[in-house]
């Protein structure tokens, strides 16, 4: 995967625009409240996003209020934005609520306020779109919403660790390795 990428200086002649090429990574880590969230560059099905996850001994992410800000943080934080990613949330049977597939807990419907949560775009649930996405309204403001599962986009998988890690942003002794993980 290669992002095209325009230097600030960029140079001209003969008419020709020069472009830089960067390699895109395949994927960022972050331990947050001692779990390892890890935002997935390549696009993938809800499904497939899934598996993925599983494949990982984790889940697609449960995006919690304590969470979610330092995880619209990290989608940001490349040279490669992110602005829509799967979450671990389905629509149920009935078209009625969206459930965490970790553990099916209900996902509210509250709404109000700037920094209310869950930060639904709509209440009103259409069954044509039972996957769950986050997206980032004006770079920093999530946003979930229900979407097509076949369409392929970038997600957040969880691992739950029983390593002590300090708080998202904090120094701790991990930083190196998490800098590693960084492809």
């Amino acid at each position: 995967i290669f992002m095209i990428e325009l230097y600030s200086k960029t140079a001209l002649r003969d008419n020709v625009i020069f472009l830089g090429i960067s390699e895109t990574p395949d994927k960022l880590s972050r331990f947050i409240d001692k779990i390892e969230y890890t935002l997935y560059y390549t696009k993938q099905t809800w499904d497939e996003a899934f598996e993925t996850c599983l494949s990982q001994n984790g889940t697609l992410a449960k995006v919690t209020r304590e969470v979610i800000h330092s995880l619209v943080q990290m989608m940001g934080e490349e040279d490669y934005e992110v602005y829509h990613v799967w979450i671990g949330g389905r629509l149920d049977e009935r078209g009625m609520d969206f459930k965490w597939v970790e553990d099916n807990e209900i996902i509210t419907k509250q709404t109000g306020g700037i920094d209310y949560y869950p930060p639904w775009y709509d209440v009103e649930f259409n069954t044509k779109y039972p996957c769950l996405n986050m997206d980032r309204e004006n770079h920093n403001r999530p946003i979930f919403y229900g979407v097509d599962c076949s369409r392929a986009q970038e997600f957040i998988c969880e691992q739950k660790s029983t390593r002590g890690h300090n708080h998202f942003g904090d120094a701790d002794i991990f930083d190196e390795e998490i800098e590693a993980r960084m492809f």
